[in-house]
């Protein structure tokens, strides 16, 4: 599968899904494809903190540390792109080409001052380039095994998994860890399928990769708290402000009946602190009504729903 390149001109949806992906990061397993961001605006990183934080600097500049953990762990890299005009540190300030290559090396940025990648030139977004089919982290853990003389490797086999799945549904449910395990998952097996033979569907709740061939389709839902909650549609960055309803699955649950294997995962209830916003009952009167539960008391509560 080729990289995929998601453009982002302006503040919206898209935004917002770019930043709660890269929070979510430092959660997934390992190893890791790599990420890499190419920015060539200051203003697209200020749209994004005026909508998410109220353009507060202090706000973008935390948001500056989680980038700075995710390089120094070497999951993303960040490169500099050279505008049309000048290069231009994304998360501060306009700044001299020098001053850039200086900022960068100070955390361990990589400039780049030249355009790459089909940008027009002069044109202000943010480009995420999620390559998570050809991963550094992937080769580099063959190469150690192979080099391993006692180590008996056995490598998956995608055929194999893909007869498996003829004429069959197979749906991973709940949150980006999920997701990764989803995009994982049609890595380990789309590199055999011919390119008319395949295709990508994604969205912000319900993905799906196609395998003509095999008539087979796998599914990515995403349900983060598996129960119905007030940031499944639209996500809620602040824990503070996240309700779940421990009582009520069905709005979630009838977009998975009739899918042939399901494959559940949530791991966001401990992302919440010690306590969680829990609700029975409808949403109509807001965030009324709801109880601040220990997590565990309200993921039991919540289990015994997906349970039944």
């Amino acid at each position: 599968m080729e990289s995929e390149f998601i453009a982002i001109d302006k503040a919206g949806e898209k935004i917002e899904w770019l930043w709660n992906f890269l929070e979510d990061i430092p959660y997934w397993p390992k190893p890791l494809a790599p990420v890499c961001i190419h920015n060539d605006s200051q203003a697209t990183i200020v749209r994004v903190g005026s909508m998410m934080y109220n353009g507060k600097p202090r706000h973008i500049r935390r948001r500056y540390k989680i980038v700075k953990e995710l390089l120094s762990s070497g999951i993303i890299t960040v490169d500099y792109m050279k505008s049309k005009d000048n290069v231009s540190d994304p998360l501060t300030k306009a700044l001299s080409r020098e001053g850039v290559e200086r900022t960068s090396k100070g955390i361990g940025l990589r400039p780049r001052t030249s355009q790459q990648g089909g940008l027009e030139q002069g044109r202000e977004r943010v480009v995420l380039s999620l390559l998570f089919c050809q991963s550094s982290g992937e080769l580099w853990q063959r190469k150690e095994l192979e080099n391993q003389p006692s180590f008996d490797v056995f490598w998956f086999d995608p055929e194999i998994a893909l007869k498996k799945l003829l004429g069959k549904r197979l749906m991973f449910i709940g949150d980006s860890l999920q997701r990764n395990q989803w995009q994982s998952f049609v890595c380990l097996v789309e590199s055999i399928i011919p390119q008319d033979q395949k295709s990508m569907e994604r969205h912000r709740v319900h993905s799906i990769f196609k395998a003509k061939e095999y008539y087979a389709t796998i599914e990515f839902y995403w349900a983060p708290f598996l129960v119905e909650s007030n940031t499944d549609i639209h996500n809620k960055f602040d824990p503070n402000q996240k309700i779940v309803k421990v009582d009520s699955i069905t709005q979630r649950a009838q977009n998975w009946l009739g899918v042939d294997i399901l494959v559940f995962n949530t791991y966001i209830w401990w992302m919440n602190g010690l306590k969680i916003n829990t609700l029975w009952g409808e949403f109509e009167k807001g965030e009324e009504g709801y109880e601040e539960l220990d997590i565990p008391v309200s993921y039991r509560l919540a289990l015994k729903t997906w349970a039944n």
